[in-house]
């Protein structure tokens, strides 16, 4: 009876603590957090020797997850591994703060990395896809009550977002360039030009992209004698042609509210849309192309003089 009686106690103490079953990993409490918050966290995976990207054995964090935001589940860079965000435990700030700093110096060198916004909480680094807008990511830095350590460069936001990229990576690459890169910043991106001309007072470098069906596209950019870009050209008609069009257009009622006067910031809230710069002539002239809808969709021309619309084009 005593024996009996003894097994029933040991079974009545020790239910409970069968019935938590194994404590939930930091990244799963992580996730947990921001899912009590609201974010809209979809499916989800704790890494190990195993399936971690990073491959086995020691790294700087000690666990490592990642997840997906239901909100953007469709972005086709999902197919090819992607997620949505990683997480990554350390056992201090000091070597969060670490970790990001080296990922962001090999962004600077190689410009790999697609989860360019940074939030670090204590001892995680949360690192959110760049697909994400700026609003949809800031909800973690609130749900987490922290600020960004970093977000994403406006090259490496357009690079995914701007309406006038299309689904060739190498004319991508082109249209996401920022006036503020010298020859020698483009030559590291495509390589050595097919062709440079020197004119004096300027400089260009000419590129081609092949298409498939022999197509191709040929671009070229300027810079003045200080090798500051200038002017780059685009042709979006050219690529309607070439099966590579924009992924968003300008419709013939958008583009006849435009009118001289209006701001930048006026254009883009009548387009739905920012535009691609064109040209940079001086500190008061800049030039901006914007696809137009159309049969061999002509590029809208329009060039803003201290700010405000100067001349319109299609």
């Amino acid at each position: 009876m005593k024996k009996l009686l003894s097994i029933i106690l040991c079974a009545i103490f020790l239910l409970p603590l069968s019935a938590c079953g194994p404590e939930a990993s930091e990244v799963e409490k992580v996730i947990t957090q921001l899912k009590e918050k609201g974010l809209p966290i979809g499916e989800y995976i704790v890494f190990d020797d195993g399936n971690d990207p990073n491959g086995s054995g020691e790294h700087e964090y000690k666990e490592k997850g990642s997840f997906f935001d239901t909100r953007v589940q469709d972005y086709d860079g999902y197919r090819d591994g992607d997620r949505s965000a990683t997480i990554e435990v350390f056992d201090t700030y000091d070597e969060a703060v670490k970790r990001a700093e080296y990922i962001n110096d090999v962004q600077d060198e190689y410009g790999m990395d697609n989860y360019r916004y940074q939030i670090i909480k204590d001892n995680i680094l949360l690192r959110l896809h760049t697909i994400l807008t700026y609003e949809q990511a800031e909800d973690y830095s609130k749900a987490l009550e922290t600020d960004f350590y970093v977000t994403p460069t406006k090259k490496e936001y357009n690079l995914l977002h701007a309406g006038y990229m299309t689904d060739n990576a190498e004319i991508n690459k082109y249209l996401a360039l920022d006036f503020s890169e010298s020859p020698e910043d483009i030559k590291k991106i495509f390589g050595k030009p097919e062709r440079e001309d020197n004119h004096g007072n300027s400089y260009s470098m000419h590129y081609t992209v092949d298409f498939p069906g022999d197509w191709w596209y040929s671009f070229s950019i300027m810079f003045d004698k200080n090798g500051k870009m200038y002017v780059r050209n685009v042709n979006f008609g050219e690529l309607v042609i070439r099966g590579c069009p924009p992924k968003q257009f300008v419709s013939t009622d958008q583009f006849k509210k435009i009118s001289e006067g209006m701001t930048y910031e006026e254009v883009v809230s009548i387009f739905g849309m920012e535009g691609l710069k064109t040209g940079n002539f001086n500190a008061s002239i800049e030039e901006y192309h914007w696809p137009l809808k159309g049969s061999q969709a002509p590029d809208i021309e329009i060039s803003f003089t201290d700010g405000v619309v100067s001349y319109i084009k299609a």
